[in-house]
């Protein structure tokens, strides 16, 4: 199942890259639509942001998956195939 978010991530791994230090110091202001109230908050807190919610979500999936049973393989890093690799040589 890793095939699924392949494409996902790496259009954000390539946006990642794009990243500065300058862009990310500046401050980004935004209206919630949870509360309606505007925030002004650094861009790298919203990145950061951005990244611990997609995990949140990714673990819903693999949540559901798991209860129709699909084998969607491993999560954790040090299991993941590029270190697979490396585990084996």
């Amino acid at each position: 199942m890793a095939w699924v978010f392949q494409a996902d991530d790496a259009r954000l791994l390539a946006w990642a890259a794009s990243l500065t230090a300058q862009w990310l110091a500046e401050p980004l202001t935004y209206t919630s639509k949870i509360d309606g109230k505007s925030r002004t908050a650094p861009k790298w807190a919203l990145v950061t942001h951005m990244f611990n919610h997609q995990t949140h979500h990714r673990g819903q999936v693999t949540t559901l998956l798991s209860q129709m049973g699909v084998d969607f393989g491993g999560t954790d890093i040090p299991f993941m195939p590029e270190f697979e690799r490396d585990a084996r040589a």
